[in-house]
């Protein structure tokens, strides 16, 4: 606003309202979020931002950075860049975020934060699992390993259950349905059944440890495993 008779002159500068996008990128690529005005720009307009965790992890997924954007006087736009990180572990996608934290005076945030999403480029890794049979006396504890060609590289779920032979659960042992975890850097883990020592003296018996569910890449291998329970050679029946 103005007046005539040499009165002040008010000028009212441009407001603008910023925005920031997303991006995706393959493992060791570079990702590039537009920083963009609604309006092109009637002077220099500086935006602070920093990175933040998703899933991603700076130093291992991605590069840290804080820093400055300028959107320079004439245009509207300009872009932050981040670089991700190349390995040679197969990983879910994964993201991390760039935040506006500080922005020039005549700027209003409409989208103060943009996504990156990380594609992994490697292929997943293959396990073969396999169960290994066991035997034991009445009463005792037979313990099956549940193993893998070479050790995780993470956490690995198998999923279990019993099947009666010879043996019947209740009687000569005590049948389970389960799950056990191969711990990432190991490569086996073991199941544990207990048998029932039922004081007569009776013929070697079995029963069956079976595998009916696992982590999405394992290999189909031996996932079924006989339990031998020997008769403990105590008879305890005086007829």
């Amino acid at each position: 606003m103005s007046y005539d008779h040499a009165k002040p002159v008010y000028h009212f500068k441009p407001k603008y309202e910023v925005s920031i996008g997303d991006d995706t990128v393959k493992e060791g690529g570079t990702l590039k979020f537009k920083v963009e005005l609604d309006k092109v720009a009637k002077e220099d307009i500086y935006i602070f931002y920093k990175t933040h965790d998703g899933t991603a992890k700076a130093g291992s997924d991605y590069k840290a950075e804080y820093g400055v954007v300028k959107i320079e006087k004439g245009t509207k736009s300009d872009y932050i860049t981040i670089k991700t990180i190349e390995d040679k572990t197969y990983e879910p996608t994964e993201n991390m975020y760039v935040k506006i934290w500080e922005h020039h005076k005549n700027v209003d945030v409409k989208d103060g934060t943009g996504e990156g999403t990380i594609k992994d480029d490697d292929k997943p890794k293959e396990y073969k699992l396999s169960i290994k049979d066991d035997a034991g006396k009445e009463g005792e504890k037979l313990k099956f390993k549940v193993e893998l060609d070479h050790k995780a590289d993470k956490d690995i779920t198998v999923w279990y259950k019993t099947e009666d032979g010879t043996a019947k659960h209740g009687h000569d042992y005590k049948g389970e349905y389960g799950k056990v975890v191969i711990k990432a850097g190991t490569d086996h883990t073991y199941i544990d059944v207990k048998t029932i020592d039922d004081h007569k003296k009776e013929a070697t018996e079995f029963f069956k440890v079976k595998i009916w569910e696992h982590y999405d890449n394992v290999k189909p291998g031996d996932y079924e495993a006989i339990g031998k329970i020997y008769d403990n050679g105590k008879d305890y029946d005086w007829d």
